[in-house]
């Protein structure tokens, strides 16, 4: 489906596309999911439907509505009027104006606790989400953290660390130096590394994932590697937080990522075996789903 949201300062609209998978019975609730950069929506149905690798089958399977949406500018989505100018917090917001529109066309989801699903940069974009409107009454965030990648960072980039104003104004000039332009096709520049960093378990699926990488946001994805970024809006959650890291991922050490939500109380933090950074492509994704439901059930009361 395509949800239009409104545009940063009334410019029109963007017409975000998703999809919408539904159990077999009434939903328990609402997961809404955001792929990391430069990846589309189908990362979270990965390998072409085959329910042993998509997350949104599964967890649809176990009894919850699940939305998988391409960030703006990506995927099936319209990019925004001013491509440049566009901030991870504005595409933040216009997450938030695509769950409420989703909320009103579908009465059956409207009353759903809704619960955030953001790997890697998605999970900086429902962690901004929800710090400037509240969207969910929890979160998972999966191979995602406010630390940032320091050791990837340039000179330039680095000098922004702990500076998120000066960050967000020098977006524009970063992201093109970086990238190429604010919505570039993701191509990394050491593709050994690269398969290193983001294939799956076996060849088959990594040629699935390869197969769902899209454009990048590239301030987003500047954004996310710069730590101190969303300092502000990572310690404003308050909301019980779900967090995975694959024993290969990236980032900083699991342990060190909680101390950037102190409002959040109860934080879960599952580490997964044998598994990279996009989790999805290692068998570990039924663990995960398992324990991610599990969650969902033990926390039913705060929702």
């Amino acid at each position: 489906m395509k949800i239009d949201t409104p545009a940063p300062d009334g410019a029109g609209v963007i017409a975000m596309a998703a999809d919408l998978f539904l159990p077999a019975g009434n939903p328990r609730t609402l997961l809404w999911c955001v792929p990391g950069g430069g990846a589309a929506r189908g990362y979270f149905d990965l390998a072409a439907g085959d329910t042993g690798h998509s997350f949104a089958r599964r967890m649809a399977a176990m009894g919850h509505a699940v939305v998988a949406i391409d960030n703006p500018g990506i995927g099936e989505s319209g990019e925004p009027p001013a491509p440049a100018a566009f901030t991870p917090r504005q595409a933040g917001d216009s997450h938030h104006h695509a769950l409420a529109a989703l909320r009103n066309r579908i009465p059956s989801l409207a009353d759903l606790p809704a619960i955030a699903v953001g790997h890697s940069m998605g999970g900086m974009l429902v962690t901004l989400q929800q710090a400037r409107n509240r969207s969910f009454a929890a979160m998972a965030l999966l191979g995602s953290s406010a630390s940032g990648l320091d050791w990837a960072l340039t000179d330039e980039e680095r000098g922004y660390i702990g500076d998120p104003d000066g960050l967000e104004a020098a977006l524009p000039r970063l992201a093109e130096a970086r990238f190429g332009g604010a919505f570039p096709r993701f191509r990394a520049a050491n593709k050994e590394l690269a398969a290193e960093i983001f294939g799956g378990g076996d060849p088959a699926v990594s040629a699935a994932l390869r197969g769902i990488g899209d454009r990048m946001f590239a301030a987003g994805g500047v954004m996310s590697m710069v730590p101190g970024s969303f300092a502000a809006e990572a310690a404003a959650i308050d909301v019980p937080m779900f967090l995975a890291f694959g024993d290969r991922d990236i980032g900083v050490p699991w342990g060190e990522v909680p101390a950037a939500y102190p409002g959040a109380g109860d934080i879960t933090i599952l580490q997964l075996l044998a598994t990279g950074h996009n989790h999805f492509g290692f068998s570990s994704i039924a663990g995960l789903c398992t324990r991610l439901d599990h969650w969902i059930t033990a926390i039913g009361r705060a929702l």
